[in-house]
């Protein structure tokens, strides 16, 4: 049976992917040009952080489930 949630996951695999290509390339051209490897992965983490915690907040706000939320079985 397809659902909404199984239509969106490749999807979201996809864009996932997406994004990781493209920070790595422009990693690539970061280091190119002078910057430390460091201070890219450094950079790199930081947005990953930043957009996995928008992510978790917009889903506890906006959804009926809380992070750690165990549902029973009925």
């Amino acid at each position: 049976m397809l659902t909404e949630k199984t239509f969106l996951s490749p999807v979201f695999v996809a864009l996932a992917a997406l994004c990781w290509g493209l920070a790595g390339g422009i990693g690539g051209v970061l280091t190119r040009e002078g910057w430390a490897s460091l201070v890219v992965s450094f950079y790199r983490g930081a947005i990953g952080l930043l957009l996995i915690l928008v992510t978790v907040t917009a889903l506890s706000v906006y959804s009926n489930v809380r992070p750690g939320y165990r549902h029973r079985a009925a």
